[in-house]
């Protein structure tokens, strides 16, 4: 979804939540991921970022940080 310039996952407007899942080259983008979020940030969004294996391992772990993030604007840890 493109979204201030950046092209997301995924996004809930209403929430102002983004869902990231980052594979393997995001190791390398670390500090232009970082910008990306402090910009979406700035415009109220919560960035919240998985490992494609965290995804893969503990997809439930994963839906209930989003769910938790989207109905109580809470950012997980």
């Amino acid at each position: 979804m493109p979204l201030h310039g950046y092209l997301v996952d995924f996004c809930c407007p209403a929430s102002r939540v983004v869902v990231e899942v980052d594979g393997d080259t995001h190791a390398q983008t670390v500090d232009a991921d970082a910008q990306r979020d402090a910009v979406l940030a700035d415009h109220g969004y919560v960035v919240l970022r998985f490992s494609n294996s965290e995804v893969k391992e503990s997809l439930e772990g994963v839906v209930e940080r989003i769910i938790g993030a989207c109905q109580r604007g809470e950012t997980p840890s």
